[in-house]
């Protein structure tokens, strides 16, 4: 037993889930698949109560799911909506039906990568046991961490350096206190940094930070605020990570000077190289610091929604997986001050989409500016290369974005 510290109490407030489908060519892959996944995934053997965090011997329930999903997206809707365990019970829940199995899993239990690593064990004949405790990131850095001496980073929401959507289709917004996601896909063919010859994706992370920015940028027409949050797997610095190293996250902001004039080839340099020095500055661990001094503030009096990003990297299923889908669930206000772009490739080996996932609130983001935002992102993905001005770029979006408002069904009255 011991307290829950730093980073992963932001997690249980909200009730900030994760979570994973999986779909089977066979019923009979189901149950092993569940087996396995009860074994080897600890959140299913922890639990929390008053601040602490223990582990637990009671048995994991199996949830039967209906069969009628439309999509795996669904299903891991229907999963967070009605079998979300009390924290005091497991920190996970695992449900099926005929040919999917649905993960739910706290984010103080899990991250957006872990889910990667955890499809590489259930596609693997190995066997996996469950440690008996989560270690917290701050824990696993815990030198890192006291040793920061600089100044401390800025918590996204209130972090005025960043991006914001500034909405506009205010009229849609709902009272919906669970977050929603918006999505977009695309065959990662027509992604402008696709390697034919490798058959990857090259400089990705330099295309999705622009990306991202300027799609954020055409809300309100302008480039005066240039930045976005980037969350970072951490087990890159740990020597063995394990089944244990569930949430090893953490964030930095990756921004960069830019005027209409730069070409994009330019503005991605510049984001690659604010990147690289935040990291050898070790800003990753002062951003954890600053969340055990400061805690998570939020700012619903800033205007705008602030934008971060979290890629999740390649899904690749095969054997008796046909198909996965990830999701972020969450309740309550914190999810108003920002929104998320998660993002992960799904390959078999011969074609390879592009998920991208916009979390918002949908009071203070609605559905249409959340499909605005995401699918000028994918535009910019599909259609922007190194030579194009800056501001031409912008006026793309701010056009595209204009000829979508024009598609959206008239409002009801």
């Amino acid at each position: 037993m011991r307290k829950a510290i730093g980073w992963e109490k932001n997690f249980f407030g909200n009730r900030t889930y994760l979570q994973f489908a999986l779909k089977v060519s066979d019923s009979k892959y189901v149950k092993p698949i569940v087996e396995k996944s009860i074994k080897a995934i600890v959140g299913f053997h922890v639990a929390t109560e008053n601040g602490m965090i223990y582990p637990t011997d009671d048995p994991t329930p199996v949830f039967k799911l209906p069969d009628d999903f439309k999509s795996l997206n669904d299903a891991c809707n229907y999963m967070y909506s009605h079998h979300t365990r009390p924290f005091n019970k497991a920190l996970a829940s695992i449900g099926t039906n005929s040919d999917t199995v649905v993960l739910n899993i706290s984010h103080a239990a899990s991250d957006a990568r872990y889910f990667s690593h955890l499809l590489e064990i259930l596609k693997s004949n190995d066997d996996f046991a469950a440690p008996r405790m989560i270690e917290s990131v701050d824990s696993a850095f815990s030198k890192e961490i006291d040793s920061y001496k600089s100044e401390l980073p800025v918590f996204n929401a209130v972090n005025p350096k960043l991006s914001r959507i500034y909405q506009k289709e205010t009229k849609y917004t709902t009272m919906d206190n669970t977050s929603h996601l918006t999505t977009a896909v695309s065959d990662c063919q027509n992604i402008k940094c696709y390697n034919k010859k490798t058959k990857l994706l090259h400089h990705f992370s330099e295309n999705l930070w622009s990306s991202v920015i300027l799609s954020a940028s055409a809300f309100s027409g302008n480039l005066s605020k240039i930045g976005v949050g980037t969350y970072i797997d951490l087990r890159q610095f740990i020597k063995n990570p394990g089944l244990q190293h569930c949430n090893i996250i953490s964030s930095v902001l990756v921004s960069a000077d830019v005027t209409k004039d730069t070409t994009l080839g330019e503005f991605m340099m510049r984001l690659r190289s604010c990147f690289d020095e935040k990291m050898k500055n070790k800003e990753a661990f002062g951003y954890l610091k600053a969340m055990q001094v400061n805690g998570t503030k939020h700012a619903s009096t800033m205007p705008g929604i602030c934008i971060d990003l979290s890629s999740i990297g390649p899904l690749k299923i095969g054997g008796p997986i046909k198909d996965v889908c990830f999701g972020l669930l969450q309740k309550g206000d914190r999810s108003q001050a920002t929104c998320s772009y998660i993002n992960y490739t799904v390959t078999d080996g011969m074609n390879s989409r592009l998920v991208g996932r916009i979390r918002h609130s949908p009071f203070s983001l609605s559905d249409r500016d959340a499909e605005l935002y995401v699918r000028s992102v994918h535009y910019a993905l599909e259609n922007f290369t190194p030579d194009i001005k800056c501001g031409r770029a912008l006026d793309e979006l701010i056009e595209f974005q204009s000829q979508i408002q024009k598609s959206f069904p008239k409002q009801i009255s």
